[in-house]
């Protein structure tokens, strides 16, 4: 029988994919990963039905039995993972199992670019777009069966975590970082890639990249909680305020705002996305409504 590796199963899109890709197949073997014990056991806890295998990606060693006999595998890693190690483990895993799977690698990159086009601190940093060019250069490189599902937008989740302290206490938006963009839900992502993961090699395409519906900028953003909330939220781009909340961090995460505009620039809305779910994405006013007691909780 055919096994499906998940890698990414205890983050925010990998969770997705994984309880929308159980939910279609629920008979089919789903192996999930992850370093830490305690991380393995909160996968069992979650999602009981799934095999559950201790791996790293920085340790070729440790991906061995995670990749064997696998027929597919989605790949999503967390922002501050290392690629220039992680994929090319995978890879080599794959080589020394014989295991050739198609993988669906989610990522972020800016689309009709290239690595070279990020400004030096991207690049230098190999977070960012960076660090999803350099993962779509090794699997594309691999020779291996790969399709990109790329969303080069805002996670509507992001407005929670960044700002949501913000919201709750001083009736302010901040987040240091004027700029427009597509808004996408991560639970739709995660049934696109729960889609396409069971699709078979030949009914897939090398790169879909998906966006939500709409484009907003933090001002329009902040006028749309006014309305659903029903109260007078501002936006302010203030670092300050965000240094509030953020501390130490907060030059860094500055920084990295404005290379990412450089890098980005104006993302368009794609319906590449409604295509794969075969209905409307979900749009920020609906779940802005869904997670209104999560911003004024």
């Amino acid at each position: 029988m055919s096994a499906t590796l998940i890698i990414g199963a205890s983050g925010n899109i990998g969770g997705h994919v994984t309880r929308h890709y159980l939910g279609s197949r629920p008979t089919e073997t789903v192996r999930l990963i992850s370093s830490r014990e305690a991380g393995c056991a909160a996968l069992a806890s979650e999602f009981p039905a799934a095999e559950i295998v201790e791996a790293n990606l920085y340790e070729l060693e440790s991906l061995l039995p995670a990749v064997t006999g696998v027929e597919r595998i989605f790949m999503n890693v967390p922002d501050m993972l290392d690629e220039r190690r992680a994929t090319p483990n995978l890879i080599r895993a794959l080589a020394q199992t014989g295991t050739t799977p198609h993988i669906l690698r989610f990522c972020a990159y800016p689309p009709h670019k290239a690595f070279s086009d990020l400004t030096p601190l991207t690049q230098a940093s190999g977070i960012g777009a960076a660090k999803h060019y350099i993962a779509k250069e090794a699997l594309l490189e691999s020779q291996l069966k790969v399709t990109l599902l790329n969303a080069p937008c805002w996670f509507m989740t992001n407005l929670l975590w960044l700002s949501g302290e913000a919201i709750r206490r001083q009736q302010c938006l901040n987040i240091p970082h004027p700029h427009s963009t597509p808004w996408i839900s991560p639970n739709d992502i995660g049934e696109a890639g729960a889609r396409l993961l069971a699709k078979t090699s030949q009914d897939l395409e090398t790169e879909y990249i998906i966006t939500g519906p709409e484009v907003f900028d933090f001002a329009s953003v902040a006028a749309l909680m006014s309305s659903i909330f029903d109260l007078q939220i501002r936006y302010d781009a203030d670092p300050e305020i965000f240094r509030r909340y953020f501390g130490d961090m907060t030059d860094m995460m500055v920084e990295y705002f404005e290379h990412s505009k450089a890098d980005y620039g104006l993302i368009e809305a794609t319906d590449t996305l409604a295509m794969l779910l075969g209905r409307a994405p979900e749009t920020l006013a609906a779940w802005l409504k869904t997670n209104t007691a999560n911003f004024l909780g």
